[in-house]
């Protein structure tokens, strides 16, 4: 812990409690830091470089054997690497400067967002190898390895499914609590006391809540920073009240119910074969949105009159297959 300049420790005669004790084991540890020789600090540098080299080539390896598809999609995998090399600096500055606890980081974030724009295998995968990068920076590593995995699994597994801004509350209220309980047990198991047990932390683990909430103003950014497309957008992008969609059932109704009924069953298919529903229901809800170019030149919005009766067959043809240029046009400034 954190100890100002003139500020009692312990007393002679006093009991020696959990946060006593650690704050005297960190002392010891960063007088021996400050006392050790520029060999030893040098071989301490090499083998924490060589543990880093490892942990990354072990992730590179689990994506060429599982997940290939991301080295072709560059921003996926610049995201990826960016997660496990950017919560390590953080970890590393607090950890140089003495500035707070390393347990307000919010760790928890980086697999919600590679879960939302990803899986939640890569997701657990990269948190692991995140975790252990930064436990070589830190003290007490055993205890921050366990609470953070912990957290981790369970930010992952509480959004299987991201549709609403109150699940990342939500899961922010799972991280805390799991993330608690797993620090008490652990104390609990090496004091055998409640009492002797560091209450600082329960403030450190609620902050990190707090700063997990940022998750859903910051996976926007993200979602515009990478080009990715997440399950919120997806929900905006098929209400049929806004935007193409309220258009397209005031200029071309039947086309509009058309596109409802194919959403539907394309919905339903995919949720039979486990492919994303949302998904595929958003695409078929646009895929005749370039109708409203020449919306009567279209059966399901003609009433009666044929208007391809006065047009020769190459014009006819034209207009028909030009609704998927136009399609695409209006898409784009969507």
């Amino acid at each position: 812990g954190m100890v100002m300049s003139g500020q009692k420790i312990v007393d002679r005669g006093e009991v020696i409690t959990n946060n006593t004790y650690r704050v005297l084991n960190s002392f010891d540890k960063e007088m021996k830091r400050r006392s050790s020789t520029q060999e030893e600090l040098t071989t301490t540098i090499i083998g924490q470089v060589l543990f880093i080299f490892i942990l990354v080539m072990l992730f590179t390896s689990y994506l060429s054997l599982f997940r290939k598809d991301y080295f072709d999609k560059p921003r996926s995998i610049t995201m990826l690497y960016a997660m496990i090399t950017l919560f390590p600096i953080f970890v590393s500055l607090m950890m140089k400067h003495n500035f707070f606890s390393v347990y307000i980081i919010p760790f928890a974030m980086a697999p919600i967002f590679v879960r939302v724009f990803m899986d939640s295998r890569t997701a657990f995968i990269s948190h692991v190898t995140m975790i252990l990068i930064c436990a070589a920076a830190v003290k007490y590593q055993y205890e921050f390895i366990i609470v953070q995995l912990v957290a981790g699994l369970v930010a992952i597994y509480s959004l299987r499914e991201l549709s609403k801004r109150s699940q990342i509350f939500i899961t922010a209220l799972l991280v805390t609590i799991a993330s608690s309980v797993v620090y008490l047990a652990l104390q609990l198991m090496q004091d055998n006391q409640v009492f002797n047990v560091d209450t600082s932390m329960y403030t450190y683990f609620t902050v990190n809540g707090i700063f997990l909430l940022l998750s859903y103003p910051l996976m926007y950014i993200i979602e515009k920073m990478f080009g990715f497309t997440s399950n919120v957008t997806l929900f905006e992008l098929s209400n049929t009240n806004k935007g193409l969609l309220r258009n397209l059932s005031e200029i071309a109704p039947g086309t509009f119910q058309h596109s409802i009924t194919v959403g539907n069953l394309a919905a339903e298919i995919a949720n039979r074969i486990r492919a994303n529903s949302l998904l595929v229901r958003t695409g078929a809800l646009y895929h005749d949105i370039g109708k409203m170019t020449n919306p009567v030149f279209f059966t399901e919005n003609q009433a009666g009159v044929n208007p391809h009766d006065q047009l020769s067959d190459l014009e006819s043809a034209q207009i028909i297959i030009s609704h998927v240029s136009e399609g695409l046009k209006m898409a784009e400034k969507v």
